[in-house]
């Protein structure tokens, strides 16, 4: 079985030549549910940017269902990015102006890949089955500055999961949800994801949220950059 995600030797740089990541290997295999950690400033970002390909390693292999990303073009890339990949932001990019239901569609406007396989009203069918199972179907009229910050979270997840994407990748979602909140909303995550046969890399600095996920790996450990 081919990994869904297959890192040898990687190495990021910034311009001044500082290293902020060295991983020797990291291997992704479809269905996991892994929880990447460590502390602000270890590279964690910088790390999932470059596995969704927004931002360019030049240095070893990094495989994303069986492409090369190291010296691919960035249009292959954002074709993979956009058709195979879900991203859940720490700040949700949410548009403030649009209601619900349109920031959770705005990526299959974006990209055709994400709804060639669905019409109008399929598409806003699965549309409401995914606001369903995250509880945000009775907002969807309601603007993205108009719901509480646990809302926006679940609108964030919700468009990240439009399309059944092979891969979703979630840089820190839950950091503004106390502790009820967040167990709540990875059970959500969880279950859609195993719906949808959906691979899951989940980044947090909140260590206790380990013990949810059967996979759990340490940055710090992997990367051997000096930040």
């Amino acid at each position: 079985m081919i990994p869904i995600i297959d890192v040898k030797n990687l190495k990021y740089s910034y311009k001044n030549g500082k290293i902020i990541l060295d991983i020797k290997e990291f291997i992704v295999n479809k269905g996991e549910k892994i929880f990447l950690f460590g502390p602000s400033g270890c590279g964690k970002t910088t790390f999932l940017s470059t596995l969704a390909g927004i931002i360019p390693a030049h240095e070893g292999s990094l495989k994303v269902f069986g492409t090369e990303f190291i010296g691919a073009k960035t249009s292959v890339k954002d074709r993979i990015r956009g058709s195979q990949m879900g991203y859940i932001f720490q700040m949700f990019n949410l548009i403030p102006y649009l209601n619900v239901l349109d920031n959770i569609l705005l990526p299959t406007k974006l990209n055709p890949k994400k709804r060639e396989k669905l019409d109008n009203h399929a598409l806003l069918i699965k549309c409401k089955e995914i606001a369903k199972a995250l509880n945000i179907e009775h907002i969807f009229l309601k603007k993205a500055n108009e719901i509480s910050v646990g809302q926006q979270q679940r609108v964030a997840a919700a468009r990240a999961l439009l399309g059944s994407p092979k891969l979703i990748i979630a840089d820190e979602p839950t950091s503004s949800l106390d502790a009820e909140a967040r167990e709540m909303f990875l059970e959500n995550l969880f279950a859609q994801c195993d719906a949808q046969k959906t691979t899951l890399i989940f980044v947090s600095h909140d260590k206790g949220l380990a013990k949810f996920f059967p996979r759990q790996i340490a940055l710090p450990e992997i990367n051997r950059a000096q930040i």
